[in-house]
């Protein structure tokens, strides 16, 4: 992912892995804020979507594939949004939480996306990547 994978991600994932917090399935959700994205940022720096008919997408661990190489990468297929209209809405970016915790975020770069008329979709392959040092 060119985004960011945050402190707190990485943490929870590590936690996940030693089985020291609960299992919970990877979230993607859509973003309409113009956020910096930082190793720091936490979810409450992103103002998830809300409108349009909107629902964050589950996939599910059967619909995650893992490669591990130099840089490990796991990738869900891709996600689609189809919106209702309900006025101009820029979706920024996405960004995939455990539980309550941000792992990573993305802006789009060729974004925002605006969306405006029923039918209007957004689609998005997330991508998880972490690189040994």
């Amino acid at each position: 992912m060119a985004g960011v994978v945050v402190r707190t991600g990485r943490g929870r994932l590590l936690n996940l892995g030693a089985n020291k917090v609960a299992v919970a399935d990877l979230v993607i959700g859509l973003f309409v804020n113009n956020a910096t994205l930082t190793e720091s940022s936490v979810l409450a720096d992103l103002t998830e979507m809300s409108t349009h008919g909107y629902a964050a997408k589950t996939p599910g661990a059967a619909n995650w594939t893992v490669t591990e190489a130099a840089t490990t990468t796991v990738v869900a297929a891709e996600q689609t949004w189809t919106f209702t209209a309900a006025g101009a809405v820029n979706v920024y970016g996405y960004f995939v939480k455990l539980g309550t915790a941000l792992v990573c975020a993305e802006k789009f770069s060729d974004g925002p996306y605006p969306v405006a008329n029923t039918g209007d979709q957004i689609k998005v392959t997330p991508t998880i990547a972490l690189t040994a040092t």
